[in-house]
């Protein structure tokens, strides 16, 4: 298994070309397929990367949708975390698929109740949803619900963690709706 998690990454670190993630993919679709269950949870999360990493170079959904794939596998698997969860709904909303976000946030926000994270995620797809919307059908008050549990929650995280910047993005949303009177 390291063996070909080891070389996956010679192709990352040589060349960050399109063609370059799909032949880490390649890889490491054969290691998925090769190696027994129990020893590919790295080699799924790699997967699930090199995708990501192929779809910012070549903008195809397709490879959106294979890492969602490969991360709905690590968590059925039982080896999802907060990050895991928190990649799957970014993906699906990536994907436009904001309905598949939310569920996955929702079932984060329930798993991890004690973490900002989740209501995070939530503001985000939220603030989505209404922006698909016409312009007076549009309702922020979900997303006011979710911002005020992702800050309150945020104001409790221990004082030697790195500042989220996506925190600092909601607040600036959050400012914006208050000023132009949607909240």
């Amino acid at each position: 298994m390291r063996a070909y998690i080891l070389y996956a990454q010679v192709y990352s670190n040589i060349d960050q070309t399109a063609e370059s993630y799909k032949e880490k993919a390649a890889l490491l679709e054969k290691a998925r397929k090769e190696l027994p269950q129990e020893q590919t949870a790295l080699v799924l999360k790699e997967l699930a990367q090199a995708y990501i990493d192929l779809y910012a170079i070549d903008n195809d959904i397709s490879e959106i949708k294979n890492a969602i794939n490969v991360l709905k596998e690590v968590v059925s698997r039982g080896w999802g975390n907060l990050t895991t969860l928190s990649n799957l709904a970014i993906l699906y909303q990536e994907s436009g698929d904001l309905p598949a976000a939310e569920q996955v946030a929702k079932e984060m926000a329930e798993k991890y109740a004690n973490r900002y994270e989740p209501f995070k995620r939530l503001c985000f797809i939220e603030a989505a949803k209404q922006q698909n919307k016409e312009i007076e059908s549009r309702d922020y008050h979900m997303f006011e619900t979710y911002y005020k549990k992702t800050i309150d929650m945020y104001g409790k995280r221990s004082p030697n963690q790195a500042e989220d910047t996506e925190v600092r993005i909601l607040e600036e949303a959050y400012r914006d709706l208050k000023e132009e009177g949607w909240l």
